[in-house]
C-alpha cells in the first residue's frame, strides 16, 4: 500500500474487505474513488455486486455502525474518515436491495 504525505494525499490506497453472501472480497480502494468505481472494482470480483442489485455500506470504525454509500461524496467521506483515524482497512458489506426493503417495510 502506498502512503501519501498528509491526509489530503490522493495516492493513498486502502485495503477494502467487502462481505457478500458469506464470502469476503478483497479490493484496493484509492483516495478519490467514485461510487461507480467502487462498484466496478467489486463487480470484477463478483458479478452480482452492481448498483442495480445491492447497496454498499461500510463500518464506521469510531461508532461500529454501518453507513450506506449513496453517492460519491459518501465514498470521499469514508476514505477521509479512515485517513484521519490512520486506518488502512475498510470493512464493507454489500446487501441485496430486496433484503434492505424487507427490513424497512414493517409499518
Amino acid at each position: 500500500m502506498e502512503t501519501g504525505s498528509g491526509s489530503g494525499s490522493s495516492n493513498f490506497t486502502f485495503l477494502g474487505s467487502c462481505e457478500y453472501k458469506d464470502e469476503l472480497y478483497m479490493i484496493s480502494i484509492c483516495n478519490g474513488f467514485s461510487l461507480m468505481e467502487l462498484f466496478l472494482t467489486l463487480g470484477r470480483k463478483c458479478e452480482e455486486i452492481s448498483p442495480q442489485n445491492v447497496i454498499l455500506q461500510y463500518l464506521a470504525p469510531h461508532r461500529k455502525l454501518y453507513v450506506t454509500l449513496n453517492e460519491d461524496d459518501d465514498v470521499r467521506n469514508m476514505t477521509h474518515l479512515h485517513t484521519c483515524m490512520r486506518l488502512t482497512i475498510i470493512d464493507m458489506r454489500a446487501v441485496k436491495k430486496d433484503q434492505m426493503g424487507a427490513r424497512n417495510v414493517n409499518r
